[in-house]
């Protein structure tokens, strides 16, 4: 949880799942580098453990401009071991998930995965982004009812929580029950890293307040991210939890200017007025995190450029650099 009157961090977002031809780890290597370079807070990664060959599922965000198809997706870096392998090479940077599909995931693992990526980071992970998923074929070839995927969140999402603070853990529910066990180590921070639930439902909300510590959103306004977060708070209050939820917004830096009147505030602008305010909108609407996508296409020197820019153009001018900018 951040405190009121925090300065949001800022991230970027690896992109470590797409093309074949412009996915490597030398790209996810030189996206690090220029986020530690920049003085930026955080790197961030997405989570798709298999790419179905044919994909039948609409992608849940329909003003995607193609759908969703395997070819352009199939390289897919897994999450945790690129953060933990990046995190070793750039000892300032923060790392978080945006987002990691849980339901997936043997829980367990998960809990001692994040434990040690927080233990060897010494408390750098800034949150973990869980979502319930969308992508039916992918369930399908992994083994895991589709049709369970937010009652499996809700009870993956208990079991983080216990598995980072009880010395034996034990759980019972609807779709998991063990007997006690021991999950060690614990997290460095204290109860575990941030938990942040994406999407936009109600299910989805409710679970960022009763069980999580926050919203992980993509390609929302900060009018949104106000009355979600709202909401969410109002969910926590229901359960008896008294805190400010945490909320991880995405942002895009596009290849094209977009147009003034665009309506599309997470598309950052070239123009560091255009882009400092709507930044500050996002912080006023209650942002803990600010990670920007850079267009997959760019050149390691094209993304070190609009990077530097940000930096010096627009974070320095609000106030927002906290890293050594070109050290």
């Amino acid at each position: 949880m951040r405190e009121p009157g925090h300065v949001p961090r800022f991230g970027l977002y690896l992109g470590n799942y797409g093309p074949k031809g412009t996915l490597s780890a030398g790209r996810l290597k030189g996206l690090a580098e220029v986020a530690d370079r920049a003085g930026w807070d955080s790197i961030w990664a997405a989570d798709h453990v298999v790419i179905p060959s044919v994909i039948n599922t609409q992608y849940p965000d329909r003003s995607r401009a193609r759908p969703f198809r395997a070819d352009d997706t199939e390289m897919a870096f897994e999450p945790l071991m690129t953060l933990t392998w990046l995190a070793t090479h750039h000892p300032r940077l923060q790392v978080g998930t945006s987002i990691l599909v849980l339901p997936q995931r043997n829980p367990l693992l998960v809990a001692k995965q994040i434990a040690c990526l927080d233990v060897v980071t010494n408390g750098r992970v800034a949150s973990i982004g869980v979502g319930a998923g969308w992508l039916l074929e992918e369930f399908m070839a992994l083994g895991v009812d589709f049709s369970q995927r937010w009652g499996l969140l809700e009870e993956h999402l208990r079991v983080l929580k216990l598995a980072w603070v009880e010395k034996d853990v034990a759980f019972a529910g609807d779709h998991l029950s063990f007997d006690p066990v021991r999950c060690e180590p614990k997290p460095v921070q204290v109860g575990g890293p941030s938990l942040t639930v994406g999407g936009h439902s109600r299910r989805a909300l409710r679970l960022a307040g009763e069980v999580a510590d926050g919203w992980n959103i993509f390609a929302v306004d900060p009018a949104t991210v106000r009355i979600s977060l709202e909401q969410i708070a109002t969910a926590a209050a229901l359960v008896g939890r008294d805190r400010r939820p945490d909320a991880v917004v995405r942002l895009v830096m596009p290849a094209e200017e977009p147009p003034p009147d665009a309506g599309t505030p997470w598309v950052l602008s070239r123009d560091p007025d255009r882009a400092m305010a709507a930044l500050d909108e996002y912080h006023r609407a209650g942002a803990t995190d600010l990670v920007v996508a850079l267009p997959e296409t760019w050149s390691m020197s094209q993304c070190a450029e609009v990077a530097e820019w940000l930096s010096s153009e627009v974070l320095g001018s609000l106030g927002w650099l906290r890293g050594s900018a070109g050290a």
